[in-house]
């Protein structure tokens, strides 16, 4: 994930990143698997919750400017 523009996360990103952290439970789950279970709609309504996450952990451009 050092790839992943966090502030500009995608679907495919968010895909990832889901399949992911299912692996600690599923480790014999395949990417290929989850996807083809994914529903389009719960992984667009996650986005925006991942998303809104995201944003509160990153220290925001205003905060990274020197005085």
């Amino acid at each position: 994930f050092k790839g992943i523009n966090w502030a500009d996360l995608g679907i495919n990103d968010l895909r990832l990143l889901l399949w992911a952290g299912l692996l600690s439970e599923e480790p014999t789950l395949n990417l290929k698997q989850f996807t083809e279970e994914l529903d389009m709609g719960t992984l667009i309504k996650c986005m925006s919750v991942v998303k809104e996450a995201i944003e509160a952990a990153l220290p925001s451009a205003d905060s990274t400017k020197k005085k």
